[in-house]
């Protein structure tokens, strides 16, 4: 059975999407079979691990003005968008995360391979907030989770990457997962956003517990990201680990800019060069976490 790990925060900039693709490569490199799926709009989770290009090729420039000639006749500007439309829809990536929240797709469907052992990816869609505002108009929380019951079998875990955001769609998140074993990852920044960020996110996962009675036995756990090495983080670190010592990780996510910066550059995960500060930090978070896996649902690898 496989078991969710949901990554959340209510603040961007916190290393929630980083530390999605580390964890989930980390657990993969154990043998452990994983399946990610990224709800955020920025796509970078799908981004990185599919190694997607940022840019279009210039070659294809003559392609793009070839689709704006033919709406020529709407006028130049609506021609203009149709176009860049058009050329944008014949690269975008088929059967997403928006088709299974739509259920136009099964999840099945919409797995993608990763070039990464172990590793496979239910990717975003632009379009994920037009699902968000379906979803939120007809109160659906437990899509995500109806879908995952389809592949319990066929995964060790399953990691979901998550916009900044209080949705219809995080609310589905939290409610995916549900089970003993299952569990919300916070990131947390040691700066005013962050410290707020973390308060609404528990707030929402606390005020779901309290409403969906005898639904939600997942644990929760903090994360310290992007740690700076000044006296203010280091007393805030020490102090949250004081305040939550059942719900923080012993790890500590360290700032090292130069490692990140590349890897979000060349679409790279951390952990691919282990040699890192960050990278060490990240590969304790990962054995801590595939402890906890281990204590709360025997995970084993394959």
């Amino acid at each position: 059975m496989a078991k969710v790990l949901n990554i959340m925060s209510h603040k961007g900039g916190t290393g929630k999407t980083t530390t999605a693709v580390n964890l989930a490569y980390g657990l993969a490199q154990k043998g452990l079979k994983g399946l990610c799926i990224d709800l955020d709009e920025q796509g970078n989770m799908t981004s990185i691990l599919l190694q997607l290009k940022d840019q279009y090729p210039s070659s294809d420039v003559q392609e793009f003005l070839e689709h704006c000639k033919t709406h020529s006749q709407q006028g130049q500007a609506h021609a203009s968008l149709c176009g860049l439309k058009d050329y944008i829809q014949k690269d975008r990536i088929r059967c997403t995360i928006y088709d299974v929240l739509m259920k136009r797709r099964t999840i099945q469907e919409c797995i993608h391979p990763t070039p990464y052992e172990n590793l496979d990816i239910v990717p975003y869609s632009p379009d994920i907030l037009d699902a968000e505002n379906r979803l939120q108009a007809t109160m659906a929380t437990f899509c995500l989770q109806d879908a995952l019951q389809e592949i319990d079998d066929a995964y060790d875990f399953i990691i979901l990457d998550n916009h900044p955001a209080e949705n219809s769609i995080t609310y589905n998140a939290v409610m995916a997962a549900h089970k003993e074993g299952d569990l919300h990852l916070l990131p947390i920044k040691v700066d005013r956003g962050g410290l707020e960020g973390i308060v609404r996110t528990l707030h929402l996962i606390y005020t779901l517990r309290d409403e969906k009675r005898n639904q939600l036995h997942s644990q929760i756990r903090l994360l310290v990201t992007m740690k700076n090495r000044n006296q203010e983080d280091s007393q805030w670190d020490m102090a949250l680990h004081q305040a939550f010592p059942e719900e923080i990780l012993s790890s500590t996510i360290r700032y090292q800019a130069k490692p990140v910066v590349y890897a979000s550059l060349h679409k790279k995960v951390l952990l691919e060069k282990p040699d890192t500060n960050v990278a060490r930090d990240y590969q304790k978070a990962v054995d801590e976490v595939y402890t906890l896996l281990q204590e709360n649902g025997h995970v084993n690898a394959h």
